[in-house]
């Protein structure tokens, strides 16, 4: 059987960097051909050697789809029902009318491709895997109204909750999942999430968490001179950056007596400093950005540093390998619920807040978990080694891919 794997640009550039190990898990039960939607400069990375990659998708103009009649009609039919469903909203911004277009025209690029490449291989059996609820998947399910071909999306944060897109509005979303045949969320908060929105499509939305490769060391002993706080994301809004450098600062004015040190992974220093109010950072903290790193580097920074606790105060997401990652590494986590963070991080691995916490609130939590020490460490590298084996995560993947092309699965 053959797998089309669509993808954001893997596997080209730094993204989707935690599909490398399931594409091992994928290898082994599927021909595989990888079709990145856009193709960054670089090189590209090691992959399976019966994997195959296929760029067309990414050389296609979207101006340009090429689709039939009937295609169109689909996505007239489409439009007609989003706007149907949500008119008002559309119409009083126009950013979220260009995004709805902009989806379209990606959408209309990936059907004219994956019909094309379907009938390549025809009296071949066909899957289409999007990584992402995304265009691309919207693509997928105008290919499955008019020629059945059969595909399966994940899900994983801002491709699920409308909140955590820059428009706060994810189109079509109705016409995929009434179209798809499993929606892997990585997340159980993902996968009810999902299921509320679309109770008629619920049997079809399942957790399937990705497979993480766990590192055999461990942070041995965590630094004492200066106390490392860790954390790392991008400076997106929602990962709330001057949160976490208030809560920071706020710890470090309430002990006096020790140092500190802020070490964010993902941002440079000068930009965390701004995040602080003049004046506002007590002289024994230590601020320390790393700027942009690859997947990779984040573990060796974090063995390199030491830090006594992680901390994540996003206000949405889906799940947060880091987190996963920190705690795989022996580190306490002090994170907010959002998304579904709240599934590995509680009071035994560091400290689980509401959403809305204050720096004061934050600060006192990440203090507790300093002091706490020892048994966190070992409760949270125990957790991930308990929850994240990544061959038991691959072969449920892919026990979800062959079970969605059975004729059971919805053929039409």
């Amino acid at each position: 059987m053959r797998l089309l794997l669509l993808t954001q640009t893997f596997p080209f550039g730094p993204g989707e960097a935690f599909l490398s190990t399931e594409l091992e898990h994928l290898a082994q039960a599927f021909a595989v051909t990888v079709a990145p939607a856009y193709r960054p400069a670089g090189p590209c990375r090691d992959l399976p050697s019966t994997v195959e990659i296929d760029t067309t998708l990414a050389a296609r103009s979207i101006a340009s789809p090429g689709n039939t009649l009937r295609v169109r009609r689909a996505i007239a039919t489409a439009v007609r029902n989003e706007f149907s469903q949500r008119r008002r909203e559309l119409l009083r911004s126009p950013r979220k009318l260009a995004f709805l277009s902009y989806y379209m025209l990606r959408g209309a690029r990936a059907t004219d491709w994956i019909r094309r490449r379907a009938a390549d291989a025809s009296g071949t059996d066909t899957l289409v895997y999007c990584y992402w609820c995304n265009a691309e998947a919207f693509g997928a399910a105008l290919a499955f109204e008019q020629d059945s071909i059969p595909f399966v999306c994940r899900a994983h944060g801002g491709d699920l909750y409308e909140r955590a897109d820059v428009f706060g509005y994810l189109p079509f979303r109705s016409f995929i999942v009434d179209r798809v045949r499993a929606v892997l969320t990585v997340s159980d908060h993902g996968r009810d999430h999902l299921r509320q929105r679309h109770p008629s499509a619920a049997a079809k939305v399942l957790t399937a968490r990705l497979p993480i490769e766990i590192p055999s060391r461990v942070v041995e002993r965590p630094s004492t001179e200066p106390v490392v706080v860790a954390s790392c994301s991008s400076s997106a809004s929602i990962k709330r950056l001057p949160l976490i450098a208030s809560a920071v600062a706020t710890l470090a004015a309430k002990r006096p007596q020790g140092r500190f040190k802020w070490l964010h992974i993902g941002v440079d220093t000068a930009s965390l400093r701004r995040m602080l109010a003049v004046g506002a950072t007590p002289t024994k903290l230590e601020i320390e950005g790393s700027g942009w790193v690859s997947s990779s580097e984040v573990r060796e920074v974090l063995l390199r540093e030491k830090p006594s606790v992680f901390v994540n105060l996003s206000s949405t997401e889906g799940l947060p390998v880091t987190i996963i990652e920190a705690m795989g590494l022996g580190i306490p986590v002090v994170a907010t619920r959002a998304g579904g963070t709240g599934e590995f991080v509680d009071e035994a691995v560091g400290a689980i807040l509401p959403v809305e916490v204050s720096p004061e609130a934050a600060a006192k939590a990440i203090g507790e978990a300093i002091d706490r020490g020892e048994p966190l460490r070992f409760a949270a590298r125990s957790r991930v080694l308990d929850r994240c084996d990544p061959s038991k995560s691959g072969d449920a993947i892919v026990q979800h891919l062959l079970q969605a092309v059975q004729p059971e699965s919805g053929d039409r």
